[in-house]
């Protein structure tokens, strides 16, 4: 079994653009589709948070995002391993 890649989050950072964006950590959870992840979400968002998995940081990063302000790993936890994919905006096809 592959070794899931981890990283250190930013819980105070990750706790105030939940409450920012008004959500409630079981609200927000369910927001990234991990409703049953609510007490994960209130772990990551202490002051010394437990490791956590890149793939839920960047659940995370996206559902903190909005179109003006997107969100990079990197912005939420120590993980700088794929920030040049969140450099490039996304091509807009027209209709």
């Amino acid at each position: 079994m592959p070794i899931k890649p981890m990283c250190q989050p930013d819980g105070p950072v990750i706790r105030e653009r939940i409450r920012k964006r008004g959500y409630t950590m079981a609200g927000f959870a369910r927001k990234i589709g991990r409703p049953q992840s609510v007490d994960t979400m209130r772990n990551i968002c202490l002051v010394n948070a437990p490791p956590t998995s890149v793939e839920f940081i960047r659940q995370i990063a996206k559902g903190l995002s909005t179109p003006r302000r997107p969100v990079k790993p990197s912005d939420i936890s120590d993980w700088t391993g794929d920030d040049d994919l969140y450099e490039e905006t996304e091509t807009q096809i027209p209709a």
